[in-house]
């Protein structure tokens, strides 16, 4: 990916704050103070690592769950992230061109759904720092706990956070020492919440 030399991370974060705090959403509140920060102090380390550019990995972490200060997961929750994302980057030095770029493929494949994985580095250092980060924390815990969504069973849901947590390991993290830093908190978990089906 082509450098944005401009682009201001320490911005993006000043912009990016208030709004998540200002949040009715008691998810978005804790997703700001222990999953968003911590996957931007990831993003950080990751991109001196593979020498990526670093402001860009350090703004696209802060603006990858930005939707979920309105919106539980979907249509409103995409739309409202791309619009908010762009328009963070296009105040924060990127120029709009730029900020759609970033948002197209670098905080939008960072998800890893098949078919639609990151093919720079940049955007492999924010799916990478992601999956850290829910590995790490009590992101799972947390989604089982704030984040149940209506009309799905118990089971279901628990199936889906089985899925979350095998794509997180095995889709999302692209370099094996990252990998073999949390296969024993992936194994746990993964026991953990077969346990509870």
């Amino acid at each position: 990916m082509q450098l944005i030399r401009n682009l201001d991370e320490k911005e993006i974060f000043k912009l990016v704050e208030p709004l998540y705090l200002s949040s009715s959403r008691d998810f978005a509140i804790w997703g700001w103070k222990a999953h968003v920060q911590v996957v931007a102090d990831f993003a950080a380390k990751l991109a001196n690592k593979y020498s990526a550019h670093k402001p860009t990995c350090i703004s696209a972490a802060l603006l990858h769950d930005v939707g979920d200060v309105k919106f539980d997961r979907g249509e409103k929750n995409d739309i409202y992230s791309k619009k908010t994302a762009i328009e963070f980057m296009s105040k924060s030095g990127a120029t709009r061109d730029e900020a759609v770029k970033i948002f197209n493929e670098v905080i939008e494949p960072h998800s890893c759904y098949p078919g639609n994985k990151p093919d720079n580095i940049e955007g492999k250092v924010l799916a990478t720092a992601d999956a850290l980060a829910h590995l790490t924390g009590d992101f799972y815990l947390r989604m089982l706990w704030m984040n149940f969504p209506d009309g799905l069973t118990y089971h279901k849901w628990i199936e889906w956070l089985l899925k979350k947590i095998e794509r997180d390991f095995n889709s999302k993290i692209f370099w094996v020492n990252e990998k073999e830093e949390v296969k024993a908190r992936y194994e746990a978990l993964k026991l953990l919440f077969s346990k509870i089906l």
